[in-house]
């Protein structure tokens, strides 16, 4: 599902997304989790619950984890593939084309910072999706479109809700372009609420979402 903050938009992108971590450095808050096949069984959930694993029945396993430089070209490609598949028809060739050249050109890197929290979708070991949380801000969440509807972006999003109940988040924020309805609906359904179009020269929803204490009332779980 693509996710657009509207700096995603500005005249030099990339500079909102060079950061770096070491290898497989695992989040605060978010251990290396991968997503089986079959749902588990019900139990009272422990006093700290872990990120519960997403269902996934005859659609293979998700891991999600920190991305580390030998991801970059991969997580490029990704942005690429799914910014288009919203922004296309909506904003100029020779803009895209121009933000794609220059993304190709610089790559991404990737640091964890307090407020910067990188993650990466692995189905059956490739990288078909990231995230980029900025404090209680949601930049990003991009998914290969040929691995839509499998699973990855509800992953990813679980993912983010951990970093923000580990840093003490109450309310999570995000911008989605407008015509982006895909994105809308699958916000939506996990719970979040439009607040209202955000002000700038490209037409984004700025969206709410209350941090659930316990990831087992988050809302979607069992999407």
């Amino acid at each position: 599902m693509g996710v657009a903050a509207r700096a995603g938009l500005r005249r030099r992108p990339v500079a909102e997304v060079v950061c770096r971590t070491g290898p497989r450095e695992v989040l605060k808050g978010v251990p290396l989790v991968r997503f089986a096949g079959e749902r588990p069984a019900r139990r009272a959930p422990p006093a700290e619950p872990p990120l519960a694993p997403r269902v996934l029945r005859g659609m293979g396993s998700i891991t999600i984890r920190t991305p580390v430089e030998a991801d970059s070209a991969r997580i490029v490609e990704v942005h690429i593939k799914a910014r288009r598949s919203y922004y296309e028809g909506h904003l100029p060739e020779a803009e895209l084309a121009e933000w794609e050249a220059a993304v190709r050109a610089d790559g991404y890197r990737f640091d964890t910072t307090d407020r910067a929290s990188w993650l990466c979708a692995e189905l059956d070991g490739v990288v078909v999706g990231f995230a980029l949380v900025m404090g209680d801000e949601l930049l990003q969440v991009q998914v290969d479109p040929a691995h839509w509807g499998r699973g990855v972006g509800g992953a990813l999003l679980d993912a983010c809700t951990a970093v923000w109940r580990s840093a003490g988040v109450r309310t999570a924020h995000l911008e989605v372009f407008a015509p982006n309805d895909r994105a809308r609906r699958f916000y939506a359904g996990r719970g979040w609420r439009e607040l209202g179009v955000a002000d700038g020269p490209h037409p984004h929803v700025r969206m709410a979402y209350d941090v659930p204490e316990s990831p087992w009332r988050e809302p979607g779980r069992d999407r």
